[in-house]
């Protein structure tokens, strides 16, 4: 394989690599903004009262 086509194969690959990162960068992104958007509910279980005597 002459120096060109070694070149233009390293190239492919470092964009094939790129375009992986994106993807998964992406899927991790959303992933993020669902949990972000997702509600909480927070509701009173348990009322304690003390008094002092």
């Amino acid at each position: 394989m002459n120096l060109k086509a070694r070149r233009g194969k390293k190239r492919r690959d470092l964009f094939d690599a790129q375009e992986d990162i994106d993807r998964q960068r992406d899927g991790l992104i959303g992933r993020i903004e669902a949990q972000l958007s997702q509600r909480k509910i927070v509701s009173l279980v348990f009322l304690f009262r003390w008094t002092l005597v």
